[in-house]
């Protein structure tokens, strides 16, 4: 099978090729570099010049994804806040598949940020109600043997210690490691051996792991891949074995950008959504719906 970010490239190229994706209009990121302790520093966000916009998460060995940086990445020098040619943003994409962190960081963007503007042209709402985390979650088993975490999610961890139900948490951060009643916290991948239930943070989809987690877990587990990154189109991860994807759409464009850059909180900026192969109709049924835009932008 291709590996997961060739498929994610390519799948991003061929909308960019069949339908007239939008130019990039900005790239928003915070006006610090990373702060280990402090999320809102690590997120950036793509836009389009629809107001579509994707997610991207600045790595902790990247140091950098200012402005400038991003600006390297394209062969066409722009002003910043002026839209960029098509070119660049099939060049962005691409760079999805590099071993160089920020290329990749706005690859993942660009990426989100093309899936978002098929889901609206093609009318996919990811806000509607159906595709809401309330919903998902009713519909979700209750009972778990053992859950499992890559990434910790400390309000999530919180929760599922309180519900009594056996955790591992997969976490690279060593001063996150310890073990006590119904919780393991390790960077030992095979501790995960044995959930039923696996969420996965999609920085995994940023450092490329992803594709590795999936081959020995997914099989015998639940797995549900999270977070603001994976905006994606989810038919690739739903073919290595993801059952649900879980995203974040941008509803207010304006108050996003200015608290990204700000590093304020943005949280109610965004709608969170759950995909699953039961309410996705696939790529090739989205683009049999798309609608180009009718006003310029």
């Amino acid at each position: 099978m291709t590996p997961l970010p060739e498929a994610l490239v390519a799948m991003t190229l061929n909308c960019v090729e069949q339908c007239p994706i939008p130019a990039v209009k900005t790239v928003v990121v915070p006006s610090a570099n990373p702060d280990a302790g402090y999320k809102y520093s690590r997120f950036g966000l793509l836009t389009l010049t629809d107001g579509s916009s994707g997610f991207f998460y600045r790595l902790l060995d990247s140091g950098s994804a200012t402005f400038d940086d991003v600006q390297s990445l394209s062969t066409h020098p722009v002003k910043e806040g002026s839209s960029l040619p098509d070119s660049t943003l099939r060049q962005w994409v691409s760079g999805y598949t590099s071993g160089q962190a920020t290329a990749r960081e706005i690859g993942m963007a660009s990426i989100n940020a093309v899936s978002q503007h098929v889901f609206r042209q093609c009318g996919l709402d990811v806000t509607d109600a159906q595709y809401s985390v309330e919903r998902y979650s009713e519909q979700l088993p209750t009972h778990h043997k053992k859950v499992g975490m890559v990434g910790y999610f400390r309000p999530l961890v919180e929760h599922l210690q309180r519900s009594g139900i056996p955790l591992v948490v997969l976490e690279l951060d060593a001063s996150l490691h310890r073990e006590s009643p119904g919780l393991q916290v390790t960077n030992e991948i095979d501790a995960l051996i044995g959930s039923d239930y696996l969420i996965c943070t999609a920085s995994t989809l940023l450092n490329h792991s992803l594709d590795a987690l999936l081959a020995q877990l997914a099989e015998h587990c639940f797995f549900e891949l999270i977070g603001p990154t994976a905006g994606c189109l989810p038919d690739a991860l739903f073919e290595r074995g993801v059952n649900a994807v879980g995203g974040s759409c941008v509803v207010s464009l304006s108050d996003a950008s200015s608290r990204i850059a700000a590093m304020q909180q943005w949280g109610d900026t965004v709608v969170k959504y759950v995909l699953t192969p039961d309410n996705y109709p696939g790529i090739t049924t989205l683009l049999s719906r798309y609608q180009p835009l009718t006003t310029d932008h």
